[in-house]
């Protein structure tokens, strides 16, 4: 709970939320901007590798760091947290092991617990635990900054119902 708070508390007052992920959990980051793009944060997820190095390299220094990687281990996820770190910025791990790679690089590590699943080598549940990590942090923020959230929320579904029949 202190690092969900703590995590809720670095969105809030960040001038930007970069989120690095590769590979299977890259939808999940890809989420997680979208929902707080939605409530007003600025946030973003690149989908190119040479991109996502670029975005570590231009992080000033009100903005944060966001990884997702259920092992860890991903080389691009951590040569983006190790510029990150570099240049002392504060960072947020989302991942199923504590003692993965990429905790070496964030202060913050917010850990979901899939070991057993029903289908032997299916990511499904754990891409499921990740998302429920994300919305949790969606509706805390949303509820936190009630007036403010709901307004942006508002007017982005307004946006988004231009494009529906």
């Amino acid at each position: 709970m202190d690092a969900l708070e703590k995590t809720v508390e670095l969105i809030s007052n960040a001038r930007s939320i970069y989120f690095f992920a590769a590979g299977n959990s890259l939808h999940v980051a890809l989420d997680a901007s979208y929902k707080l793009g939605k409530l007003g944060y600025r946030a973003f997820c690149e989908t190119v590798p040479e991109r996502t190095l670029l975005q570590a390299r231009n992080m000033g220094t009100d903005d944060l760091a966001f990884a997702v990687s259920r092992s860890g281990s991903s080389k691009l996820v951590n040569q983006a947290l190790a510029i990150v770190h570099s240049k002392n910025l504060p960072a947020v791990a989302l991942t199923n092991y504590i003692k993965s790679p990429i905790t070496k690089w964030c202060r913050h590590v917010l850990v979901t617990s899939n070991h057993n699943t029903m289908f032997s080598r299916e990511l499904i549940i754990t891409r499921l635990s990740e998302c429920a990590v994300i919305d949790l942090i969606f509706y805390v923020l949303l509820f936190k900054k009630h007036k403010q959230s709901r307004e942006s929320f508002t007017q982005t579904e307004e946006d988004l119902s231009q494009f529906s029949l």
